[in-house]
């Protein structure tokens, strides 16, 4: 693979982000649903589009506190994922070094490390991002 593959997994990545109602998303209180406070439950609310001032909307109602915090970090999460993955790969890029003594030839190296392209960080974010690694 090479590094025009990064922007093609992240694509989808970034259409689901793009397409998730606009934030910031929260977890709301903590409903204890036990007398002694062990079985918590909590909302994950983001702003209604239609009504961001007045409205919620419920993206995930009555979960654990820590799925809550986990879902309502998401897209924040995930949009800075995004750009340190975008930021890796802008500074991973091809270049063709061509000999100019024989035997004459030329190879890919990558421009940050030197390396034969692909390079092990583009080969790695590669295979994490198709779920391999």
């Amino acid at each position: 693979m090479t590094a025009a593959g990064i922007p093609a997994l992240l694509e989808p990545i970034q259409a689901r982000l793009d397409a998730a109602t606009p934030g910031p998303w929260e977890a709301s209180d903590v409903v204890d649903m036990d007398v002694d406070g062990t079985y918590e439950l909590a909302h994950v609310l983001a702003p209604d589009p239609g009504e961001p001032e007045t409205s919620t909307l419920g993206v995930a109602l009555g979960i654990l506190r820590p799925d809550a915090e986990f879902i309502a970090n998401s897209p924040t999460d995930t949009a800075r994922l995004l750009a340190a993955v975008k930021a890796v790969e802008e500074l991973h890029k091809p270049f063709t070094h061509h000999f100019l003594t024989p035997p004459a030839g030329s190879v890919e190296i990558c421009l940050a490390c030197h390396e034969q392209w692909p390079c092990e960080t583009v080969s790695a974010v590669e295979a994490a991002l198709r779920g391999e690694a």
